[in-house]
């Protein structure tokens, strides 16, 4: 084989690692950027419980939740948890998502209360927006 070819040949495989490596950071990139749109209707409840907006958290939940569990009963729910409605500090390590359902789990703690609770959020794709379906909260990690 001449040095032409191999030229050829070495030019066409750095061309397909170099295409392989752009594919791969385009997939993280679309996972990463869908898994944190779960993220949206839960930063905007912690945010309108913040200011006090218990209705508008509220709405941010999906129909079947509010078929479930009516806006007194969430309220109540917010009163006897307060570090959700405190300004608080929030990690959520685990996002995942599978087909239209979403799964993320965090840590919620406040300076103000001087708790912390674990979270669980359940949520689905109604009319193409994340919605709370579900979500739990403890004061020790959850297992499932």
């Amino acid at each position: 084989m001449d040095q032409a070819k191999k030229m050829l040949i070495l030019k066409i495989v750095v061309i397909i690692i170099v295409a392989l490596i752009a594919i791969t950071i385009v997939l993280m990139t679309l996972s990463l950027s869908a898994a944190n749109a779960l993220l949206v209707p839960i930063e905007e409840q912690l945010s309108s419980l913040e200011k006090g907006g218990t209705e508008a958290a509220y709405n941010l939940t999906s129909e079947e939740f509010k078929k479930s569990v009516s806006l007194e009963e969430f309220n109540n729910f917010v009163k006897t948890n307060p570090i959700l409605s405190s300004k608080n500090n929030r990690t959520f390590k685990e996002k995942i998502i599978q087909n239209d359902a979403g799964l993320v789990k965090g840590l919620i703690s406040s300076e103000a209360t001087g708790g912390a609770l674990f979270v669980e959020y359940n949520l689905i794709k109604e009319n193409g927006q994340w919605k709370i379906i579900h979500f739990k909260v403890s004061p020790n990690p959850i297992v499932d």
